[in-house]
């Protein structure tokens, strides 16, 4: 690429020092006031991003972090609870399994069901130990 001249740059001195590509190659800004790249392009095969497949990894990353959270903070509540002789999770769950059998047994297969699945499912894509998709 031609280094824009002294004459194109805001200022004169304003050469892109120091930056350098993964050749070593000296690179100069010479899309200015074009729309850029988007995130993720793949410059070596010209693939657009999979922003579909991506945006729904987010989300689910996000979903299973919130999980936790929330199983977490009721451990938090439930320690708190027995350790200061109030009333555990355990006094408000009963109850409810007590009056709505048939919900209990749904959330139950549900919550099985997704424990199965991401504790004993299939090893493929990122998370599995060889990394590869099969």
């Amino acid at each position: 690429m031609v280094p824009p001249n002294a004459a194109e740059r805001p200022y004169p001195d304003s050469a892109n020092h120091g930056c350098r590509n993964a050749d070593g190659k000296q690179t100069y800004n010479s899309n200015r006031g074009e729309q850029p790249e988007p995130l993720g392009f793949n410059h070596e095969t010209g693939d657009p991003p999979n922003l579909m497949k991506r945006t729904l990894g987010n989300l689910f990353s996000w979903l299973v972090t919130a999980l936790f959270g929330v199983i977490f903070l009721g451990l938090v509540f439930e320690s708190w609870a027995l350790l200061t002789n109030n009333k555990p999770i355990t006094d408000y769950i009963r109850p409810a399994v007590h009056a709505y059998p048939g919900w209990a047994f749904v959330i139950a297969v549900v919550i099985g069901v997704l424990l199965g699945h991401f504790l004993w499912g299939p090893a493929r894509g990122r998370t599995s130990p060889s990394g590869t998709e099969k």
